[in-house]
């Protein structure tokens, strides 16, 4: 949980506590830390919510989409309701469903996964790119045809280590 939204709790800024929930859900739609933060709030702010004034939602969520996501958050942000938030985290989580499959996509790829490919890669190149250099300093032609050769193996091999997935 952010530092920030923790200290707006304590200083009571209501205000930026429900634009942080709302604005939580439309960073992360999948929901798990607006569910952390949405906990966090009720046990410290027993103010939270405003009593819903009792507007119309869609409940027909084939007529959900960001139009009326945009409205909802907006009505929202008039109208901190609970029964409006719940409201918005199930419209965001339905119109907002393939960017939580590409972050659930990306969260699922481990973050180091990438790195030893690219110092690897990269490794290989510099390695190859001196030996090849080597090989055009040379005086012997049995030494500079061999260097040469391994130098642009190694620069090949570290073109394909970082090119693959």
């Amino acid at each position: 949980m952010k530092e920030s939204f923790i200290k707006s709790i304590e200083s009571g800024d209501l205000r930026r506590v429900r634009l942080s929930l709302s604005n939580e859900l439309l960073l992360y739609p999948s929901g798990k830390s607006f569910e952390e933060m949405r906990s966090y709030a009720q046990a410290h702010l027993p103010n939270l919510y405003e009593i819903d004034n009792g507007e119309d939602i869609e409940v027909d969520s084939l007529k959900w989409d960001k139009d009326y996501m945009h409205t909802l958050h907006s009505r929202l942000n008039q109208n901190f309701s609970e029964r409006k938030l719940d409201h918005f985290a199930d419209v965001v989580k339905v119109v907002l469903a393939e960017k939580i499959r590409i972050q659930q996509e990306d969260a699922s790829t481990k973050p180091g996964d990438q790195v030893p490919h690219s110092r690897e890669g990269a490794a290989c190149m510099a390695g190859g790119t001196a030996i090849a250099i080597a090989g055009f300093i040379a005086e012997a032609t049995f030494w500079k045809a061999s260097l040469i050769s391994l130098g642009l193996a190694g620069v090949v091999y570290g073109l394909y280590v970082l090119n693959k997935k």
